[in-house]
């Protein structure tokens, strides 16, 4: 059954890899853009007020709907990746505490080495993994690219 379910994640990343990459691109460049909006401060002397601040709510409106994809995304690829884990543990408890037969050991020997050897990886196209860590990287390049649009903006 695990053998599946590596199978599955394997399906997922080649038919989800470039999207999934594409995606998370697509957002940085988003949450970029918009930020830079709001520090552009020739817009904020030469609109109205009100106008200004209808923008405003409509583009962090904007902005929360297109990350909530990518980041439902990576917690749920993220959480397989844990509960993996989680088994690879349980099958560790069980050989240290339970008295097992030679063949219920043999079959949880392979189990383990299955899961250590070959535990899931979801990827974006492999060229990264998809997993919690990847969000702060994400915020940390947006802060980076962030620092660039504000040097540029109040040169």
């Amino acid at each position: 059954m695990y053998v599946e379910a590596d199978k599955l994640v394997d399906t997922f990343n080649e038919v989800f890899g470039w999207p999934l990459l594409l995606l998370l691109c697509h957002s940085v460049v988003i949450l970029v853009y918009f930020l830079g909006f709001f520090t552009d401060r020739d817009l904020k002397l030469s609109t109205d007020a009100d106008f200004l601040d209808l923008v405003a709510s409509m583009i962090v409106v904007y902005t929360v709907i297109t990350l909530f994809g990518p980041i439902l995304i990576t917690f749920a690829c993220d959480s397989v990746v844990r509960e993996a884990n989680k088994l690879l543990k349980m099958c560790y408890n069980m050989q240290v505490h339970l008295p097992l037969l030679a063949r219920e050991k043999e079959e949880l020997d392979r189990l383990t080495n299955l899961i250590h050897n070959n535990g899931p990886k979801f990827t974006a196209a492999n060229f990264f993994e998809i997993k919690r860590s990847t969000l702060l990287s994400i915020i940390a390049t947006t802060t980076t690219y962030m620092i660039v649009i504000l040097q540029f903006n109040y040169l």
